[in-house]
């Protein structure tokens, strides 16, 4: 069995991750669990189904929290026939024009179609038809006959009845299983002329609803399906301006007025944040509050540690699985990168899963192409590798060196170590302030009457004789610097003449009442920030 190394560095083999632009990873390495917001999504909808009125729901997330996996995997799980409900998917087309009822019906009846509900209209349709006649029906009048029989509301439907079932089959692809069914529906329906097949309307969009209207009914009636949710997906891929924002309002308050299809049908639309922000700001304040009161949002937060980690260590699993009997490593099966590393990239990357698993597919070429092992396990590491910018920080970034700053005095007792290194760093400034005529002298555990200084620093300006000093009093303690410590170091104050009071603390000073000459002489009392600490 080859080593793990040299099935890494060997060019031939595919790379562990899937190629930009890592799509469909739910489908490849499983769903992350998102059980919050899904059962926010089902109450929504269970909600509508009993106020006989549907929702509409924003889903809000950056690109690469995983919006249209959540979306993939509500489809897969909680449509028909596992639920009473169909939840049909499509993504935004790339032109706002193009999105209809006419093309939200097509992709409604692919729903059907997919989840086996056209399946089970048909077998039930003709087994109907063949227990009431004892035949299979040869003739639209035979058909006519037996749909006055059948339990749906018939004089709803009327004539249309067959045309809908028509309509339905010859807009789905045809398949061998259906084609008794073609066979026998085409003797009649094909001769029909094309304007009897659109029933009651003209308008393309207001063909579309009925449609949709006399489908749920009768999924509803024939089968028990009791809600339609509607998703469209992403609509980041349209352009940001007045005219696309008319046409999405337009759209929507257009599916809100129709009573016909509003009390079957909910909508979900997922995007960014930004751009519903964006849409809502350009809407007049009585359209916004249309809207608003029709709204119900759902932000979909960053991924836990554990759940990208989850995926990206399937995305590699998946590959060792394929070329070795075990990961090269029993704790750790990215082989070249830590957890650490992983999660800190992802953090860098503004949690997007998506953009990390590209950087970590960048790394792994690169050590490819030089056919040299590199390891990715400390984060100053990753840093290095990443930083584009010669100038400037992220707020992660400095996170981390603060936090290893801190660490690094924590190993020692803290006062100690910025006492050593602060006076270190005050004397390295003696040569300098030599040439600007200022003559300094520090001192560290310099003792003052009964007290001892921290740190004391001594300045003379030579060219006007002007003197002070400046006590620096270290205290890095959790807790609260008590009166007892504070006074005496105003004691210092007291006993030194053109001196000054310098804290530098992790923590608040008690409040005390302190004479107005002696508080003058106090540079700074505020605890320190983050930034200052480290």
């Amino acid at each position: 069995m080859k080593k793990w190394e040299e099935i890494l560095l060997n060019k031939e083999l595919p790379n562990p991750i899937p190629p930009t632009p890592y799509v469909n990873l739910d489908e490849k390495f499983g769903f992350v669990d998102r059980e919050e917001e899904l059962k926010v999504i089902l109450d929504y909808v269970k909600k509508a189904t009993i106020e006989n009125k549907g929702k509409l729901i924003f889903l809000l997330a950056d690109q690469g929290r995983g919006k249209t996996a959540f979306l993939n995997y509500l489809v897969k799980k909680y449509s028909y026939p596992d639920t009473k409900y169909i939840f049909s998917y499509m993504s935004f087309p790339m032109k706002i024009e193009e999105l209809d009822f006419t093309l939200i019906f097509q992709k409604y009846l692919h729903s059907l179609y997919h989840t086996g509900a056209i399946i089970d209209i048909y077998d039930k349709f003709f087994n109907e038809n063949e227990k009431i006649l004892g035949k299979k029906p040869e003739n639209f009048d035979e058909i006519k006959k037996v749909a006055q029989k059948i339990k749906f509301k018939i004089n709803e439907l009327n004539i249309n009845y067959p045309k809908i079932i028509t309509t339905i089959l010859y807009s789905l692809p045809p398949s061998p299983y259906y084609l008794d069914v073609f066979n026998f529906l085409e003797g009649d329906s094909l001769d029909l002329p094309d304007e009897n097949l659109n029933f009651l309307s003209v308008n393309k969009n207001e063909q579309a609803i009925t449609r949709m209207k006399f489908l749920s009914k009768f999924t509803k009636d024939y089968l028990g399906i009791e809600h339609t949710v509607l998703i469209i997906d992403d609509f980041d891929i349209l352009d940001r301006n007045e005219e696309i924002f008319r046409s999405l309002y337009k759209l929507l308050i257009f599916f809100r007025n129709n009573s016909s299809i509003i009390q079957d049908f909910s909508l979900i639309l997922s995007g960014s944040v930004t751009f519903y922000d964006e849409f809502l700001n350009s809407l007049t304040q009585n359209e916004r509050n249309r809207i608003e009161s029709w709204i119900y949002t759902i932000n979909l937060d960053f991924l836990k540690p554990k759940d990208f980690l989850d995926i990206i260590n399937k995305c590699f699993r998946y590959y060792w699985n394929s070329y070795l009997e075990n990961s090269p490593f029993p704790e750790n099966i990215y082989g070249i990168f830590s957890n650490e590393a992983i999660e800190f990239l992802y953090q860098y990357n503004d949690n997007d899963l998506r953009l990390t698993l590209k950087r970590l597919y960048d790394l792994i070429e690169k050590i490819r192409n030089e056919q040299k092992i590199e390891y990715y396990i400390d984060i100053n590491r990753v840093i290095k590798e990443f930083k584009k910018e010669k100038i400037g920080l992220k707020e992660l970034e400095l996170d981390y060196f603060r936090e290893n700053l801190i660490k690094k005095a924590k190993d020692e007792k803290s006062s100690t170590f910025i006492n050593k290194n602060l006076t270190k760093f005050i004397s390295s400034l003696k040569d300098y302030f030599k040439d600007q005529k200022i003559y300094i002298e520090v001192e560290c555990e310099k003792k003052i009457d009964n007290q001892f200084a921290d740190i004391y620093l001594k300045v003379n300006k030579l060219n006007t004789s002007q003197s002070f000093a400046v006590i620096f009093e270290i205290k890095m303690t959790d807790n609260i610097i008590k009166f007892k410590e504070i006074e005496s170091r105003l004691e210092m104050l007291k006993e030194v003449n053109n001196s000054y009071l310098f804290w530098i603390s992790k923590s608040e000073l008690e409040k005390i009442k302190i004479p107005n000459d002696l508080n003058k002489r106090i540079l700074r009392d505020k605890p320190l920030n983050k930034t200052e600490i480290s």
